[in-house]
């Protein structure tokens, strides 16, 4: 994933506004367990996360803990 990529990915997230138009991650629920699930567009690798873990993670996207760095 592209510097770009992530940036557009981490604003698609705060605005709650999952479009998949970064380009490298598709965001679906998984129907069955209710799961979040990030699917790599790339190589189809996945990341789960229950509803705390989401709820957790976004805080942090709001925070700022996963912008990369000014460089």
């Amino acid at each position: 994933m592209t510097t770009a990529e992530w940036r557009v990915f981490l604003e698609e997230l705060r605005s709650e506004r999952v479009r998949g138009s970064n380009g490298a991650i598709v965001v679906f629920r998984d129907p069955e367990t209710g799961d979040i699930i990030f699917r790599s567009k790339r190589n189809g690798t996945e990341l789960r996360f229950d509803d705390g873990e989401y709820r957790a993670f976004i805080g942090g996207v709001r925070n700022g803990e996963f912008d990369p760095d000014p460089t």
